[in-house]
């Protein structure tokens, strides 16, 4: 009885190998899934918020949709940065992309308690004053590809704000 339930699982494990396969996989990330920043239009109210020095900053209008061009535009263009190289000490932003819509659920009704807002995101960079920038798709991933621009961009970008 015994040898008929290990040459099961056995049977099953190699089966399970055989349909998943076994490849080394490349540990590169996958691909940011981000809108094309030529159709970004066909976000409707669209929305940038930046946060610099403690004070929070809402963009809306014509403007945010040339800034989100502009940032993807400098990401294509910029040369991936090490791991880790983020510059200590440099002005900083933190740019927000997204669209706000109507609170989903009351408190009370969803799981903890907490309140859900429907927020959809389309991009978060934080951009320095050398050039050094990082982009996810959200404040809220804990992943950034790195980048290294040009130097001006994060002047470049804080005169939107003007």
């Amino acid at each position: 009885m015994t040898k008929r339930i290990i040459t099961a699982l056995l049977c099953f494990l190699l089966l399970t190998l055989t349909a998943t396969g076994c490849q080394d996989q490349a540990n590169d990330p996958p691909p940011l899934v981000v809108l094309d920043p030529d159709s970004i239009h066909e976000v409707a109210d669209l929305t940038c918020s930046v946060y610099v020095s403690g004070e929070t900053k809402i963009l809306t209008g014509e403007k945010v949709y040339d800034l989100y061009r502009l940032l993807f535009r400098a990401m294509a263009e910029a040369e991936t940065a090490q791991p880790q190289s983020r510059p200590d000490g440099d002005l900083h932003a933190g740019i927000k992309f997204y669209v706000e819509g109507e609170t989903t659920d009351p408190p009370e009704t969803t799981a903890y308690g907490f309140l859900v807002s429907n927020i959809q995101h389309y991009g978060f960079f934080g951009v320095y004053q050398s050039g050094y920038f990082t982009f996810s798709l959200s404040p809220l991933h804990s992943y950034a590809d790195e980048y290294r621009g040009e130097e001006g961009l994060y002047e470049e970008v804080m005169s939107y704000f003007e």
